[in-house]
């Protein structure tokens, strides 16, 4: 049934990696590089350089491909084994679109990575990734429910 709380949670998921795809600059940049200050003494000198997912194809087909199987996912109500599946598939995906992301952020400022501030970018990964599993865990609390009721008929 359409009206389950993995539902709800893999809406958020959707809703959290869209995030990303939308290309609004205030809100889906991952990490940024602050400039040199007293607190920040080991920036480049005037840099300020703002990752986004739209900067890099791979994280950017990444995200997309995790909303479209965060979707579909929504959809697979009747399949229970098959939701779970795609709830992972979409779960993985995500984290490698994140893990993409640091990357870049290390391979621009190898010296500095400690240094980045993680943005709203991040947070919506992260945010995408946590409402997946929760949806992932849901799933099997409810297949698990239905397997019971069917021993007891």
């Amino acid at each position: 049934m359409i009206q389950r709380i993995q539902t709800l949670f893999l809406s958020l998921a959707v809703l959290a990696l869209t995030l990303m795809v939308v290309p609004f600059d205030a809100v889906n940049w991952v990490w940024q590089m602050a400039p040199q200050s007293e607190a920040n003494p080991l920036s480049p000198e005037g840099a300020v350089s703002y990752h986004h997912a739209s900067d890099n194809t791979a994280e950017m087909i990444l995200a997309i491909l995790s909303n479209i199987l965060s979707i579909a996912a929504i959809f697979l109500f009747s399949n229970r084994p098959l939701q779970v599946n795609v709830a992972k598939i979409a779960m993985w995906t995500t984290l490698s679109a994140l893990l993409i992301a640091a990357y870049c952020g290390w391979k621009e400022f190898p010296d500095n990575f400690p240094m980045l501030s993680w943005g709203p970018g991040a947070i919506a990964y992260l945010t995408g990734i946590l409402m997946l599993n929760l949806a992932v865990r849901q799933i099997r609390k409810d297949d698990k429910l239905v397997r019971s009721m069917d021993r007891l008929r």
